[in-house]
């Protein structure tokens, strides 16, 4: 469909780094002047030798192809350490590899095959530990540590091992605590540069991707702002609606191992070998990773960008759909689906009867806007709540059917029979890769949208822009990779001169242009930006750059200005 490139304009953004890091600039985005502006440093910085032996464009897609084979084959180990059963292992490396957004991140030139195989390899360092003082902890520790720096959220993961290990510790007796120390240790080693680093360039210790992208919404935001309404709403109702979002993102992405994941779920708690503390932190994970992500960072859905933030979950949830369906049963354990089922759908059906009666104080006091919860569609904020609960009731009772059917000795006796179990995993390779083929034209028009509106846009002014000129933008990627210029980021993550409050009212960040430093060029797209566009005695247009089909990059044209600065304005 185009030419060679990548499909996000952050792809760019990392390669802008990786080459002023290269060229003895720093990890800056505008030669020389030091930024946190890339959320994933590890990936950054892997980038840099790959940028140097070839290119950007296939030493991003290489780099990315390599680290999410790497996650595939953790995949493989996280299975066949959980079922001892290596046909279950390569079928579940199968279906991850098949997995359509697993391809895409792979191809995308962002740090997704990065983080995915540092945490999955993490998970199954965790398992295999003994102790928490045996090398395979310390060594789950240091992959944790390290995926925290290629994605932020990885950080759970870390957090659920001390989690795990502390409660082990207590359970000893208190008998060794040395490893706390050396643990704590590496990972201040690890970390402390990358909080420094953001600290002094951003005057945070969290990078300015997070900080402006997230904003003034979830659990940090409002604890840092001591406003309890939205530390309530963080805790209940936003993580609440992003798990809905995921779960049915997840049944879209393959209905038929959707079907399966609750019956995995029980069969690893009750029939998979090693620590049960382990499976049951392991299933923990899978399940609240989804919340917590909604409740810290509910700016976006969980499939945002063809799932680019929790593509790491994806081949867990695989790995349980195919123990839903194929690990072998001990015993009849319907019950267990009947029993669990009837106490979440129980609890659901409480939360109708609380809203009912005392709905409107209850989101009177933990709700402000509904805007916040990325829902426009609401007509008012009662009604969303009462959406969820009647949307989880339904995903309870499918969920029962389904894994109450798999979970019966007639389901057992015909996935033992090899023709049948045959036509099952022949079904799910055929669904994943018919998937992938329907898909594919998807990352070829990602592609093709970034080219023709941003490395386009960047072509351009290359031609027209003379040395030392200046231009903002609200995408900083492709721009600031071939355009020569130096860039204004209007949307703040590369731009330390641009505040979180010129961000929200563009007026002031006018005003900052116009006041201390005047750009030459805009290449924005207007819809992004309420006042900047208005002033057309200022910026007058002279190129408009659209993209057929555009599923990836926000608005529908990217328009190019000429700025015409008057001297007393």
């Amino acid at each position: 469909m185009t030419y060679p490139g990548f499909p996000l304009d952050d792809s760019w953004i990392h390669q802008v780094f990786a080459r002023n890091i290269a060229g003895g600039h720093g990890f800056s985005f505008n030669p020389g002047i030091p930024i946190a502006g890339a959320t994933a440093p590890l990936w950054t910085l892997l980038l840099v030798p790959m940028w140097l032996l070839f290119g950007p464009i296939t030493g991003g897609i290489a780099l990315g192809m390599i680290t999410q084979w790497l996650a595939i084959l953790a995949v493989y180990k996280l299975t066949e350490r959980l079922t001892e059963d290596k046909s279950l292992s390569f079928l579940a490396s199968i279906l991850s590899a098949l997995c359509w957004p697993v391809i895409w991140g792979a191809l995308s030139g962002m740090e997704i095959g990065l983080y995915s195989a540092l945490s999955l390899w993490g998970l199954y360092f965790c398992l295999k530990s003994n102790s928490p003082d045996d090398r395979y902890s310390y060594l789950s520790y240091f992959l944790f540590t390290l995926a925290f720096l290629a994605r932020p959220e990885c950080g759970i993961f870390l957090a659920a091992a001390f989690i795990h290990d502390f409660y082990v510790w207590i359970k000893s007796g208190y008998k060794k605590n040395i490893h706390w120390l050396f643990k704590l240790f590496m990972i201040a080693a690890i970390t402390l540069p990358y909080f420094i680093f953001n600290f002094k360039t951003s005057g945070t210790f969290f990078p300015r991707t997070f900080g402006f992208k997230v904003q003034d919404q979830g659990l940090l935001a409002s604890i840092f702002e001591i406003n309890p309404k939205g530390i309530i709403k963080a805790l209940t109702i936003l993580p609440l609606h992003y798990f809905k979002l995921f779960l049915y993102s997840l049944f879209r992405l393959n209905p038929l191992l959707f079907c399966a994941i609750f019956a995995g779920i029980v069969r690893i708690l009750k029939w998979a070998p090693g620590s049960f503390s382990k499976r049951l932190s392991l299933i923990l994970i899978i399940v609240l990773y989804i919340p917590i992500l909604g409740s810290v960072a509910p700016a976006a859905s969980p499939d945002y960008q063809n799932y680019r933030y929790i593509t790491n979950l994806l081949p867990l949830f695989i790995i349980l759909a195919v123990a839903g369906f194929l690990f072998p049963l001990k015993k009849k354990i319907s019950r267990v689906f009947l029993y669990s089922g009837s106490i979440l759908i129980s609890l659901m059906l409480l939360v109708k009867i609380i809203l009912v009666f005392f709905g409107d104080y209850i989101i009177g006091i933990t709700v402000q806007e509904p805007a916040n919860i990325n829902a426009d569609y609401l007509k008012n904020v009662d009604e969303f709540v009462m959406g969820i609960a009647i949307d989880f009731t339904l995903i309870l009772l499918f969920y029962i059917i389904a894994g109450s059917i798999l979970s019966t000795r007639l389901w057992s006796r015909m996935v033992n029979r090899v023709l049948f179990r045959t036509i099952v995993i022949i079904l799910l390779i055929l669904f994943s890769a018919g998937s992938v083929l329907l898909q594919s034209p998807l990352y070829a028009t990602n592609v093709r949208n970034v080219n023709e509106r941003n490395v386009e846009a960047a072509i351009l002014l290359r031609t027209l822009a003379n040395e030392g000129d200046i231009v903002a933008v609200n995408d900083a990627g492709a721009i600031g990779y071939f355009s020569g210029m130096e860039i204004i980021d209007l949307k703040g993550i590369i731009s330390p001169e641009i505040t979180l409050e010129m961000v929200k009212d563009d007026s002031m960040a006018f005003e900052y242009m116009s006041r201390s430093e005047r750009v030459d060029y805009l290449a924005i797209v207007p819809d992004w930006f309420d006042y900047i566009p208005l002033r057309t005695d200022i910026f007058k247009e002279i190129a408009s750059l659209t993209t057929e089909k555009n599923l990836i990059v926000y608005g529908d044209t990217t328009k190019i200005y000429k700025a015409y600065w008057i001297e007393d304005e």
